[in-house]
Protein backbone atom coordinates (compact mmCIF):
# COMPACT_ATOMS: atom_id res chain seq x y z
CA UNK A 1 0.00 0.00 0.00
CA UNK A 2 1.18 3.03 -0.65
CA UNK A 3 1.86 6.20 1.39
CA UNK A 4 0.41 9.68 1.13
CA UNK A 5 3.02 12.55 0.73
CA UNK A 6 3.96 15.89 0.23
CA UNK A 7 6.21 17.66 -2.18
CA UNK A 8 7.06 21.32 -0.47
CA UNK A 9 8.00 23.43 -3.81
CA UNK A 10 5.90 24.13 -7.08
CA UNK A 11 9.79 24.90 -8.85
CA UNK A 12 11.95 22.73 -10.92
CA UNK A 13 13.19 20.26 -7.94
CA UNK A 14 9.80 20.13 -7.43
CA UNK A 15 9.14 18.36 -10.47
CA UNK A 16 12.44 16.38 -10.44
CA UNK A 17 10.94 14.53 -6.95
CA UNK A 18 7.85 14.22 -8.94
CA UNK A 19 8.94 12.10 -11.60
CA UNK A 20 12.08 10.24 -9.20
CA UNK A 21 8.51 9.32 -7.25
CA UNK A 22 6.89 8.19 -10.08
CA UNK A 23 10.03 6.11 -11.42
CA UNK A 24 9.76 4.51 -7.94
CA UNK A 25 6.36 3.80 -7.88
CA UNK A 26 6.73 1.74 -11.37
CA UNK A 27 8.87 -0.67 -8.95
CA UNK A 28 7.04 -0.91 -6.34
CA UNK A 29 3.83 1.56 -5.29
CA UNK A 30 5.06 3.21 -2.20
CA UNK A 31 3.98 6.93 -2.49
CA UNK A 32 0.87 8.59 -3.43
CA UNK A 33 1.67 12.43 -4.03
CA UNK A 34 -1.33 14.55 -2.43
CA UNK A 35 0.33 17.73 -3.90
CA UNK A 36 3.08 20.40 -4.35
CA UNK A 37 2.84 22.67 -1.28
CA UNK A 38 3.79 26.22 -1.52
CA UNK A 39 3.45 28.75 1.61
CA UNK A 40 1.71 31.43 0.06
CA UNK A 41 -0.06 32.09 -2.96
CA UNK A 42 -0.35 30.02 -6.26
CA UNK A 43 -2.14 31.16 -8.84
CA UNK A 44 -1.49 27.58 -10.84
CA UNK A 45 -4.03 25.11 -9.27
CA UNK A 46 -2.31 22.00 -11.20
CA UNK A 47 1.21 21.07 -11.70
CA UNK A 48 1.39 18.13 -14.51
CA UNK A 49 -1.81 16.90 -13.62
CA UNK A 50 -0.48 17.36 -9.56
CA UNK A 51 -2.70 20.20 -7.66
CA UNK A 52 -0.80 22.95 -5.90
CA UNK A 53 -2.11 23.46 -2.22
CA UNK A 54 -1.67 27.16 -0.91
CA UNK A 55 0.03 27.79 2.85
CA UNK A 56 0.91 24.67 5.45
CA UNK A 57 -2.32 24.51 7.30
CA UNK A 58 -2.94 21.17 5.67
CA UNK A 59 -0.50 19.45 7.64
CA UNK A 60 -1.91 20.73 11.02
CA UNK A 61 -4.36 18.30 10.79
CA UNK A 62 -2.35 15.21 9.60
CA UNK A 63 -1.51 12.65 11.92
CA UNK A 64 2.29 12.56 10.96
CA UNK A 65 2.59 13.52 7.78
CA UNK A 66 5.28 12.88 5.28
CA UNK A 67 7.09 15.99 3.55
CA UNK A 68 9.85 15.66 1.38
CA UNK A 69 11.26 18.96 1.03
CA UNK A 70 12.05 20.22 -2.70
CA UNK A 71 14.21 23.37 -2.97
CA UNK A 72 17.46 24.14 -4.53
CA UNK A 73 18.69 26.42 -1.68
CA UNK A 74 20.06 24.22 1.38
CA UNK A 75 19.19 27.63 3.79
CA UNK A 76 15.52 27.37 2.49
CA UNK A 77 15.49 23.81 3.31
CA UNK A 78 16.75 24.71 6.50
CA UNK A 79 14.03 27.46 7.28
CA UNK A 80 11.62 24.95 5.52
CA UNK A 81 11.88 22.46 8.07
CA UNK A 82 11.82 24.10 10.94
CA UNK A 83 8.42 26.23 10.18
CA UNK A 84 6.96 22.69 9.11
CA UNK A 85 7.82 20.88 12.39
CA UNK A 86 6.32 24.34 14.54
CA UNK A 87 3.02 23.91 12.15
CA UNK A 88 3.41 19.79 13.23
CA UNK A 89 5.99 18.27 15.34
CA UNK A 90 5.20 15.02 14.10
CA UNK A 91 5.60 15.65 10.43
CA UNK A 92 8.07 12.97 8.88
CA UNK A 93 10.50 13.74 6.26
CA UNK A 94 11.50 10.67 4.59
CA UNK A 95 14.59 9.97 1.83
CA UNK A 96 13.73 10.04 -1.45
CA UNK A 97 16.07 7.84 -3.62
CA UNK A 98 15.61 6.49 -7.30
CA UNK A 99 16.13 3.10 -8.21
CA UNK A 100 18.95 3.42 -10.07
CA UNK A 101 20.94 4.51 -7.21
CA UNK A 102 23.87 2.10 -6.26
CA UNK A 103 24.82 2.27 -2.65
CA UNK A 104 26.33 -0.05 -0.53
CA UNK A 105 24.41 -1.22 2.69
CA UNK A 106 27.03 0.32 4.84
CA UNK A 107 26.10 3.75 3.42
CA UNK A 108 23.69 5.46 6.76
CA UNK A 109 21.20 8.27 5.82
CA UNK A 110 19.24 10.73 7.74
CA UNK A 111 16.23 12.41 7.07
CA UNK A 112 14.54 14.27 3.93
CA UNK A 113 17.22 13.27 1.13
CA UNK A 114 16.71 13.30 -2.37
CA UNK A 115 19.36 11.04 -4.30
CA UNK A 116 18.97 11.51 -7.82
CA UNK A 117 19.20 8.64 -10.50
CA UNK A 118 22.47 6.93 -11.01
CA UNK A 119 24.19 8.26 -8.16
CA UNK A 120 27.48 6.03 -6.76
CA UNK A 121 27.33 5.90 -3.22
CA UNK A 122 30.57 3.17 -1.78
CA UNK A 123 31.16 2.09 1.33
CA UNK A 124 31.00 3.66 5.11
CA UNK A 125 29.27 6.92 3.82
CA UNK A 126 27.10 8.85 5.99
CA UNK A 127 24.30 11.35 5.19
CA UNK A 128 22.70 14.08 7.60
CA UNK A 129 19.64 15.45 7.03
CA UNK A 130 17.50 17.52 3.71
CA UNK A 131 20.30 17.02 1.24
CA UNK A 132 20.28 16.70 -2.84
CA UNK A 133 22.77 14.73 -4.34
CA UNK A 134 21.85 15.26 -8.37
CA UNK A 135 22.33 13.23 -11.29
CA UNK A 136 25.31 10.62 -11.75
CA UNK A 137 27.30 11.71 -8.80
CA UNK A 138 29.72 9.51 -7.05
CA UNK A 139 30.43 9.60 -3.35
CA UNK A 140 33.20 7.64 -1.94
CA UNK A 141 34.08 5.70 0.87
CA UNK A 142 33.91 6.94 4.21
CA UNK A 143 33.08 10.41 3.17
CA UNK A 144 30.62 12.86 5.42
CA UNK A 145 27.41 14.55 4.15
CA UNK A 146 26.44 16.75 6.80
CA UNK A 147 22.84 18.69 6.43
CA UNK A 148 21.45 20.88 3.85
CA UNK A 149 24.19 20.22 1.55
CA UNK A 150 23.83 20.44 -2.15
CA UNK A 151 25.47 18.44 -5.06
CA UNK A 152 24.72 19.23 -8.27
CA UNK A 153 24.95 16.67 -11.35
CA UNK A 154 27.80 14.93 -12.21
CA UNK A 155 30.05 15.65 -9.10
CA UNK A 156 32.92 13.09 -7.91
CA UNK A 157 33.52 12.87 -4.01
CA UNK A 158 36.30 11.01 -3.05
CA UNK A 159 37.50 8.94 0.26
CA UNK A 160 37.20 10.48 3.29
CA UNK A 161 35.84 13.85 2.40
CA UNK A 162 34.00 16.00 4.91
CA UNK A 163 31.06 18.45 3.59
CA UNK A 164 30.01 21.06 5.87
CA UNK A 165 26.20 22.15 6.60
CA UNK A 166 25.02 24.08 3.95
CA UNK A 167 27.89 23.88 1.41
CA UNK A 168 27.30 23.69 -2.46
CA UNK A 169 29.16 21.76 -5.20
CA UNK A 170 28.78 23.01 -8.70
CA UNK A 171 27.96 20.87 -11.49
CA UNK A 172 30.65 18.51 -12.62
CA UNK A 173 33.25 19.62 -9.48
CA UNK A 174 35.52 17.41 -8.14
CA UNK A 175 37.65 16.65 -4.26
CA UNK A 176 40.41 14.67 -3.59
CA UNK A 177 40.44 12.49 -0.79
CA UNK A 178 40.94 13.52 2.93
CA UNK A 179 39.57 17.13 2.16
CA UNK A 180 36.75 18.93 3.48
CA UNK A 181 34.70 21.90 2.43
CA UNK A 182 33.41 24.54 5.04
CA UNK A 183 30.21 25.57 6.31
CA UNK A 184 27.72 27.49 3.46
CA UNK A 185 30.40 27.43 1.42
CA UNK A 186 29.91 27.01 -2.65
CA UNK A 187 32.86 25.04 -4.93
CA UNK A 188 31.98 26.62 -8.65
CA UNK A 189 30.90 24.43 -12.04
CA UNK A 190 33.91 22.14 -12.75
CA UNK A 191 36.24 23.31 -10.14
CA UNK A 192 38.72 20.79 -8.78
CA UNK A 193 39.13 21.23 -4.89
CA UNK A 194 42.83 19.89 -3.78
CA UNK A 195 43.00 21.99 -0.34
CA UNK A 196 40.84 22.04 2.36
CA UNK A 197 37.98 25.01 1.52
CA UNK A 198 36.97 26.85 4.37
CA UNK A 199 33.36 28.18 5.36
CA UNK A 200 31.75 30.88 4.13
CA UNK A 201 33.32 31.71 0.65
CA UNK A 202 33.39 30.81 -3.21
CA UNK A 203 36.16 28.45 -4.77
CA UNK A 204 36.39 28.45 -8.39
CA UNK A 205 38.72 26.70 -10.62
CA UNK A 206 41.12 23.92 -11.23
CA UNK A 207 42.54 23.78 -8.72
CA UNK A 208 40.27 25.76 -6.56
CA UNK A 209 41.17 29.04 -5.48
CA UNK A 210 39.11 31.31 -3.34
CA UNK A 211 37.76 34.06 -5.01
CA UNK A 212 35.19 35.99 -2.55
CA UNK A 213 34.42 35.57 1.39
CA UNK A 214 30.68 35.94 2.32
Amino acid sequence: MSSSIFIFGAGGVAREVAWIIDDINKVEPKWDIKGFLVDGKCTTNYIDKIPVINGLNCLKDNQSPKVIIAVGSGAKRAEIASRILSINSETQFPNIIHPSVIKSNLVSFGVGNIIYPNCVITTNVVIGNYNQIHIASVLSHDSIVKDYVTILPGCNISGNVVLNEGCSLGVGSKIIQQKSVGRNSFIGAGAIVINSIPEGVLAVGIPAIIKKKY
